[in-house]
């Protein structure tokens, strides 16, 4: 019998040990859920000095075993006007339930764009 991890699908790849990432959200015996998913706001430096661009901050995010956000990549270059702190913040305050794949507990990376549009 071959590991459970070794399925047929190229939609999730192992990373690291434990550690994977999904090419797709419809990844056969991958379970999970948002439970809390706070949007970021647009940040108060960037509104005090009148800029009101639409703003696109492209992220990878590492969920933990206990659900939690544990590690965070920027895709976008650093930026002076706090959008990444932004994201950054609200990552701290997002949580999932246990990630599985095959009913097994895993660590999953996510990839996600945040847009700020000013209003």
């Amino acid at each position: 019998e071959t590991s459970t991890f070794k399925s047929n699908s190229n939609d999730i790849i192992e990373l690291s040990k434990g550690i994977f990432a999904a090419k797709n959200q419809g990844v056969k015996g991958l379970e999970y859920k948002f439970i809390s998913q706070p949007d970021p706001e647009y940040p108060l430096s960037a509104k005090r000095i009148g800029y009101n661009k639409k703003v696109s901050i492209k992220v990878r995010f590492l969920v933990g075993l206990d659900g939690r956000v544990e590690e965070v990549k920027f895709y976008n270059q650093k930026d002076s006007l706090g959008f990444q702190a932004e994201v950054e913040k609200v990552l701290k305050e997002w949580k999932l339930t246990q990630v599985t794949l095959d009913k097994k507990p895993i660590k999953l990376y996510f990839y996600k764009e945040f847009k700020f549009e000013q209003i």
